[in-house]
């Protein structure tokens, strides 16, 4: 379009104006006049520069610029006071006003490629940021961490694309970091990795000096396997290895003792480590996806345990490792697309369990120790091969949902069920 029709400036009550992809080349002072906007978006434009004026809009909460030409911010707009997004994404900004801290709600802040070498120290008064992307910019990692040495709040900083990191008590998040690139007194700082970006199939030993690591995302890395440092990370809590191409674990990862979230879905694992049990403080396992047959005896031992995702493995035996009493306190299970051709009476142990998943096995009948699961909420026996339930079923009193659809139930036996279960959603 290249210019603006004039009925535009006529709507004095407009609150949402999007001009992107209009070939502008500036922004008329009539614009500017609106001010009842909220949002506005002019990105994808050939705008340069943006007029002082950008300040009159104070009832602004969303404004995209991203994809233009733009060279310079006004000290302006830091009159902002209500605005919440701001997308500079993809210009040619060399330098941010220091009155960017006068914009107090401001919560998301994107200025990736861009041509920055520095960040006013201003930007720390925006308390309520909480993400920062300034990658595709050359601002090196001591500026950030000086900038936000003191930030009270934890902020998500995506930086070049070398760094990321979060300043969180002087703890940093990296996202897909070069390690070897990373000096001694960094790794002494960082919390937080995130390798799940990265095309490189290989994690270097180097991960076990990251002594304060809470967090590591590996997902999607196209891991064939991991080193045996990765068992260093004392510290770390949340550790995602899924969709990679891992068929085995080092027998160090027992020593991650407080790892409490693990996610290994979507690999090729055959086999757990023994060591397994020795995460006491694991509360969600997932393994989803991968070709077990059977559980290590010493996964009895997760005592701390909350949800275990097993679906779309080879298991042909319910493992009746999950039986064991430290697994009283399990409240999720997940069994479907296996080979199961039946469930051990060992299963009314599990007397915490909430949700139950065993559907698309080979299921032919459910032991009557079913009924002592009084806890369950939800049961998923979908696409089995039963004709009938026991009719201990019924104590399942607090049971709000059950699928029973692509098995062989008679009418009859429907009938029953619904008498069984007055209160739950049946499908059939």
């Amino acid at each position: 379009m290249g210019k603006l029709p004039n009925e535009i400036f006529e709507c004095e009550n407009l609150k949402i104006l999007n001009l992107g992809g209009n070939k502008l080349e500036y922004l008329p002072a009539d614009l500017f006049e609106l001010n009842n906007l909220e949002t506005l978006w002019l990105d994808n434009n050939y705008l340069s520069n943006l007029p002082p004026e950008i300040g009159n809009l104070n009832k602004l909460i969303s404004l995209n610029l991203s994809r233009n030409r733009i060279q310079s911010l006004p000290s302006e707009i830091g009159n902002l006071k209500k605005l919440t997004y701001l997308n500079l994404l993809d210009n040619k900004i060399e330098a941010i006003p220091p009155e960017i801290g006068g914009m107090e709600s401001l919560f998301f802040l994107n200025i990736d490629k861009n041509r920055l070498t520095d960040l006013p120290y201003e930007i720390s008064n925006l308390k309520n940021l909480s993400r920062l992307d300034i990658r595709g910019n050359f601002i090196h990692i001591e500026v950030i961490g000086n900038v936000f040495e003191n930030y009270p709040k934890e902020i998500i900083i995506y930086a070049t694309d070398i760094y990321s990191f979060t300043a969180d008590s002087s703890k940093l998040i990296i996202t897909n970091p070069i390690l070897y690139e990373i000096s001694e007194d960094e790794f002494e700082l960082i919390d937080f990795f995130d390798f799940s970006q990265e095309k490189d199939n290989i994690l270097p030993p180097e991960i076990g000096k990251i002594k304060f690591l809470s967090e590591l995302y590996l997902r999607r890395r196209n891991l064939k396997h991991l080193p045996k440092e990765i068992g260093q990370l004392k510290n770390l809590t949340y550790l995602d290895l899924a969709v990679n191409q891992l068929d085995s674990l080092p027998k160090e990862i027992g020593n991650m003792d407080s790892l409490s979230i693990l996610l290994l879905g979507n690999n090729l694992l055959k086999e757990i480590p023994k060591e397994i049990g020795l995460l006491n403080n694991l509360t969600q396992l997932f393994l989803q996806n991968n070709q077990l047959t059977c559980l290590p005896k010493e996964i009895g031992n997760l005592q701390s345990l909350l949800y275990l995702i097993l679906e779309k493995n080879k298991f042909s035996k319910f493992p009746l490792e999950i039986c064991e009493d430290n697994f009283e306190n399990l409240e999720e299970l997940y069994l479907a697309n296996n080979q199961l051709t039946n469930i051990p009476s060992e299963i009314g142990s599990l007397q915490n369990l909430a949700y139950l998943g065993l559907s698309d096995n080979k299921l032919t009948d459910l032991p009557k120790e079913i009924g002592m699961l009084t806890e369950l909420r939800y049961l998923s026996l979908s696409n089995n091969e039963l004709t009938s339930l026991p009719k201990e079923i019924s104590n399942l009193t607090k049971l709000k949902g059950i699928g029973l659809k692509g098995n062989n139930f008679s009418e009859e036996e429907q009938e029953k069920i619904k008498n069984w279960l007055p209160n739950c959603k049946i499908s059939f």
